[in-house]
């Protein structure tokens, strides 16, 4: 087997750890969270004036008439500042508790899986 279809297999895998993962949070998630919009209280941007710059934010809401603050920190898109409205998936049970799990990642895990077992399939072709 080539290096390339070697390396591309190990990233395989590191998609599948992470598909996994994910799959367990979207399950334990099922049915114990709402979703409402907030609004961004407070930034912390990481490694700033970098290429890799990340924002997160910690977000005010309502459920049931009551105000809450996020406990936790919650990714947003660089272009965030604060006062902008977000959607926001919160646990039942804790409303200050934001849940991160999501479809969407799941599917990037599971598609970037499939397209990588197709590309070393490829390459693994090509070299025999």
């Amino acid at each position: 087997m080539p290096a390339e279809t070697g390396l591309l297999l190990f990233g395989v895998l590191i998609l599948l750890v992470f598909l996994f993962m994910e799959d367990k949070a979207l399950k334990k998630a099922e049915g114990k969270t709402n979703e409402t919009t907030g609004t961004i209280d407070e930034i912390d941007t990481h490694y700033p004036n970098t290429y890799i710059m990340s924002k997160w934010a910690k977000v005010r809401y309502f459920v049931d008439g009551k105000p809450y603050k996020s406990s936790n920190w919650m990714y947003v898109s660089n272009y965030a500042k604060v006062g902008d409205e977000v959607k926001v998936k919160y646990e039942i049970d804790s409303p200050s508790t934001l849940n991160a799990s999501s479809k969407l990642k799941y599917n990037i895990f599971l598609y970037g899986a499939v397209i990588l077992v197709v590309l070393s399939l490829i390459v693994w072709v090509v070299q025999i």
